[in-house]
Formats: structure tokens, sequence, C-alpha cells
């Protein structure tokens, strides 16, 4: 653990496992911001026992696919906690399921708003931290095995989160001089209420028998990886897409 805080802003913090991100780090040394979509009594919450752990805490309500979104919500972290900032979680996702013909018609309005989410949101936050942040600060991005497997129905998903992975490999080249590291965590199937409204019982029992280690991911695996990736310890660690499935091994 560092001896000073620091400061990271985590978007999608009122979901499972932003939330669970949003603890770990607390506990870890890291003042938080928690970016949410709205206001709710989980996002209080999560802050609660963030400060409970000795963590700063605010919380700031965007839409991410709201191009002046990155700006507002920087500005609003800096401006409330006063420690440096340091770190950016991009936990924030859109998924819709949907075949590519109709993806296609006319650029289907969730298509765009997958990239508008999932790459767009976070080539802004990179450009709007990068500008704030002290040297050797982390850069850190959720993805998914979508994106190298490309399920049928997560088109948009897939393609979005695939261009993610591409844009984090850029910016660690391009931010690399300050010691800042970028790097993207690519989930397997995790066990989130997220998860289990667009996966029945039995696709998650069958990828939990195809895993090296007999079951799904859990939010705490999560946070444990992208917690590692925070750390001074990970300082020669980027532009990096790490694989965190458990083993499976349906490629």
């Amino acid at each position: 653990m560092r001896s000073e805080r620091r400061h990271v802003l985590v978007t999608g913090a009122s979901g499972t496992l932003g939330a669970e991100i949003c603890r770990r780090v607390a506990g870890t040394g890291w003042d938080v911001t928690l970016v949410v979509r709205t206001r709710d009594a989980r996002a209080a919450e999560t802050a609660r026992e963030c400060q409970e752990l000795g963590a700063q805490t605010t919380v700031v309500a965007a839409d991410l696919a709201d191009p002046g979104s990155a700006e507002f919500v920087v500005e609003h972290a800096r401006a409330t906690i006063p420690t440096p900032m340091a770190g950016l979680v991009h936990c924030a996702a859109h998924f819709t399921f949907a075949r590519v013909g109709r993806l296609a018609d006319d650029l289907h309005s969730d298509y765009l708003r997958s990239f508008d989410v999932n790459t767009h949101a976070l080539l802004r936050l990179i450009d709007q931290c990068g500008r704030h942040m002290v040297d050797d600060g982390r850069i850190v991005a959720l993805s998914s095995v979508n994106s190298v497997l490309g399920l049928p129905g997560s088109g948009a998903y897939a393609a979005s989160k695939a261009a993610a992975e591409a844009l984090i490999r850029t910016a660690s080249r391009e931010l690399g001089h300050r010691g800042i590291t970028c790097n993207t965590v690519q989930l397997g199937l995790v066990d989130t209420p997220a998860a289990a409204a667009v996966t029945d019982a039995g696709v998650r029992d069958l990828y939990a028998m195809q895993s090296a280690v007999g079951r799904t991911g859990r939010a705490e695996d999560v946070a444990a990886q992208v917690s590692y990736l925070l750390s001074e310890q990970a300082g020669w660690m980027t532009g990096q897409t790490v694989r965190l499935d458990g083993g499976f091994q349906c490629r």
C-alpha cells in the first residue's frame, strides 16, 4: 500500500462489479469518485462503505454517452476530493442482445449506444483524466471474452469492447513516458445480476463445467485483479489485455 492516499475515478460504480471494485480499492489507500448513471440508494451505500474503510468519496451522476460527461465528472472529482488523481477504472457498459441484421438496420440506436458508453466514453475519460493524472498513474478498462469469441447476438457489445481494448493498447504507448499504465481486464462469465439477465442457468452451468476451476467468476475475483493493476507492483505491466475467465476452454 502507498503511504499517501490517491484518487481513483470508477465508472459504473452502482453495478455489482463497480461497487465491489470501489470497496476493494478504498481499503488499499484510494479515495474514490463513484460515477453512476443516476444517484440511488445503492451508490450512497457503496460510498458509505468506502468511507468506513478510510476513503474520501464523492458520487457523481452522468450519462457517459453524453460527449460532455467526461469533462464534467473529472471536474467534479477534482473539485470534491483534493488527493491527487492517479487512477481511472472504466466499468460502465452498455449491452444489447441483437443479431447483426437488426443492428445494421439504420445503425440501430443500441448499437450506437454500445460504442458511446463502452468505447467513446473511455476515450474521453482517458483524455480528461490524463490531463490531470499524476505520473505513475493507472488506467484499467473492463472488457469481455465476447470481444474474441463473438457469440451470436453480441455483435455491438463485442465490437465496442474490442475497440476499447485497442484504444487501451494505444493509450499505453502514448502515456507510458509518464509512467502511466493502461490495461484491460477481459472477463469471462461473472456471476452478477446483469449477467443473469442475459444468460440462463444452463449456460452458466455449462460455462462452469468448461472452466478449469469449475465455476463462474465472482465480483471479488474481478476487484482483486483490478486492485493489482492499480498498485505500485503493476508498474511494468501495460498495454495488456488480461484474460480473467477461470480457464474457460471454449475458444
